[in-house]
């Protein structure tokens, strides 16, 4: 057994506290607090390396080692509690979340029980999987990326002890240095696959296993004056990143060696009597590092559900959630985590046919969600009883898309040409959004710039067909007047066009298709309407549980496919292409509603993002030659 050091549990409240202050996004001002706190996470990889390659290697020196025991512990630490949270949370998640959602938050739970929840997040659709916090299960990528640890390190490091003892310390460098570099040539060119994925992260966890590797060699030596200095270096390492980075930055790259560098030097440095371990030994810090496990599974779940439920969080109903999160970590590591590691309080037969039942009925549960599309119609309930949260929170999520570009190129240059792309200029009202949750499908690769403002068209002279009242009329003036600059489609490679074809029609669109065609000869497209309601569609949709097509509304749709015939004949007239979403989603007269389970429009006419990637699936053969280069 290796020596308890319980300033490395101080070291894992820093880490999940970081962790839960940045998910609970508490701000001052415009600022938000532990705005770094992601790095969390990298400080339990390092500490995760080091506690298992020092259990690895003392074992394996004794010849004590046993993959049955070590598998055996790692499911009796992981497995309970994980079992827990997610039947709980499967049983929150089900009345709460809107079907497509719902789906999703299965395929979640049911990977996140086969060792491989990270690979599900990457490779789910960024515009049309829900928004990140709000998903409940999100933070399961992390233990997929452990456990996938757990099953190949033990046996990759016993191979090389057989081989040659010698090689040990050169491999373990070696991999380090070969997924450093992978995670840096990733968070340039492949960030989601370097956010989630193993290749990318094993070098933080070869920090702490090539620290465990020099121990069991060396001993942990080190002079008198580096123990009272380097702990402190290591901790503003660890701090410093976690309160000033931010999700705008590369990560992980090379910049994150530097909370990695702080918690391998408080592992090798800190030592019994020093003013860092006196500290990260206090016993409030040690107990929440003991419970910073369960800590860690709850938290998520209850800002996601909250959000939810809740929309916008208040700050009151923040810090009750956290201290919430905080009593059930401990009970959970109470009466659930310590309890199961027990080998003799629970045999290992009896843990393992309660495990098997438990897993077996979630996997049941979940798959049946799948199954249903995730429609699991409660008693008394509605499939389209959506609550406002749930409202809001569609509505929100069609700018998903917009905020992740432009954080992470930069606010300031995200709606300008990008050298070395395919530039794609969207120009219209709040409908381009909707155009660019499309085309995000059908030119993946493709860079998208908006011009753009609400209630504001391509007009040479807005006052004309706007009303006085127009609350953004000099905006709307300056943006017109730009958009009819010809040094607007300098490195325009395509020009898109959307607006809500209701005040404005095919006549007010003409002075700007006359500019464009006499200065570009670059692919014009033109989005036509669907259909505009009476009334907001989930309102509508409250009282009807058996809505069967467009004619189930009745009444209530204000227009459909709004000056079709006139504006196919307009863009034929200037070369246009035009896309009539009619004879792209519809089959004669029968046209969706819902894709994956979602609205076509949380509110009357602006298309849910589910849907436009409906939509831009339907148009990816047509459209995707226009750009030669595009896949």
């Amino acid at each position: 057994m290796i020596k308890y050091r319980p300033e490395i549990d101080g070291l894992r409240t820093i880490a999940v506290l970081s962790v839960v202050f940045y998910h609970a996004e508490l701000f001052i001002g415009d600022r938000q607090l532990f705005r770094g706190g992601f790095l969390g996470v990298d400080v339990f990889f390092v500490i995760s390396g080091y506690l298992i390659t020092s259990i690895i290697l003392k074992e394996a020196a004794g010849a004590e080692f046993s993959f049955l025991r070590f598998y055996e512990r790692r499911v009796r630490r992981l497995l309970p509690a994980l079992v827990v949270v997610l039947l709980a949370t499967t049983l929150a998640a089900v009345p709460m979340l809107h079907a497509s959602a719902l789906k999703e938050f299965a395929g979640s739970a049911i990977t996140s029980l086969l060792f491989s929840s990270n690979i599900w997040f990457w490779l789910q659709d960024a515009y049309t999987a829900e928004p990140s916090r709000l998903k409940p299960l999100l933070h399961t990528w992390t233990l997929s990326v452990e456990e996938q640890f757990y099953i190949i390190f033990p046996v990759l490091v016993l191979l090389v002890l057989k081989l040659r003892k010698s090689l040990l310390l050169p491999s373990l460098g070696l991999v380090f240095l070969s997924s450093l570099l992978a995670a840096q040539v990733s968070s340039q060119h492949a960030p989601e696959a370097n956010f989630y994925l193993l290749p990318m992260r094993a070098w933080e966890l070869m920090a702490g296993a090539i620290l465990a590797s020099l121990e069991m060699r060396y001993g942990r030596q080190s002079h008198r004056v580096s123990q009272s200095t380097l702990p402190w270096l290591g901790l503003s390492l660890v701090c410093g990143p976690i309160l000033f980075f931010h999700h705008g930055l590369p990560h992980p790259s090379v910049l994150t060696l530097a909370p990695v560098l702080g918690v391998a030097l408080l592992i090798w440095f800190t030592r019994p009597g020093g003013l860092v371990t006196t500290l990260l030994s206090l016993r409030p810090m040690v107990w929440i590092g003991l419970t910073s496990y369960s800590l860690y599974l709850w938290h998520f779940p209850m800002f996601a559900l909250a959000r939810v439920h809740f929309g916008e969080l208040s700050l009151g109903l923040t810090l009750g959630l956290i201290a919430g999160s905080v009593l059930l970590s401990g009970l959970s590591y109470l009466w659930i985590e310590k309890p199961f590691r027990n080998t003799r309080r629970v045999s290992l037969n009896r843990f393992t046919a309660l495990a098997g039942l438990l897993v077996g009925l979630l996997l049941f549960i979940n798959g049946a969600i799948v199954i249903l599309d995730g429609r699991v119609k409660l008693p008394g309930g509605s499939h389209y009883a959506y609550t406002q949260a749930q409202i809001e929170s569609g509505r929100n999520a069609r700018f998903d898309g917009v905020r992740q570009r432009c954080v992470r190129l930069g606010w300031e240059v995200c709606d300008a040409p990008q050298d070395g792309r395919q530039n794609i200029l969207i120009v219209g009202d709040s409908h381009t959004v909707d155009a660019l949750n499309a085309l995000e499908v059908v030119f993946p690769r493709a860079h998208l710039m908006q011009s753009t403002l609400p209630g504001c068209p391509p007009s040479p002279d807005i006052r004309a067909l706007v009303s006085a009242t127009h609350p953004d009329l000099p905006q709307c003036e300056t943006i017109n007047r730009e958009r009819f600059d010809p040094a607007s489609l300098q490195g325009v490679d395509m020009v898109v066009i959307t607006y809500l074809g209701d005040w404005y029609g095919p006549d007010d669109l003409e002075p700007y298709l006359q500019f464009l065609t006499a200065n570009t000869d670059v692919p014009i497209i033109w989005f036509g309407n669907y259909f505009h309601l009476t009334a907001n569609f989930p309102d509508l949709l409250r009282e009807r549980d058996g809505l069967e097509g467009v004619d189930s509304l009745g009444g209530q749709i204000r227009s459909r496919f709004l000056y079709e015939d006139q504006n196919t004949q307009l863009a034929a007239s200037y070369g246009v292409i035009y896309v009539s979403k009619r004879d792209a989603l519809c089959d004669g007269d029968d046209c969706p509603l819902f894709a994956e389970g979602e609205p076509f429009t949380w509110d009357k006419h602006h298309l849910s993002r589910s849907f436009a990637r409906r939509l831009g699936e339907a148009l990816k053969e047509d459209l995707r030659p226009l750009i030669s280069s595009e896949p």
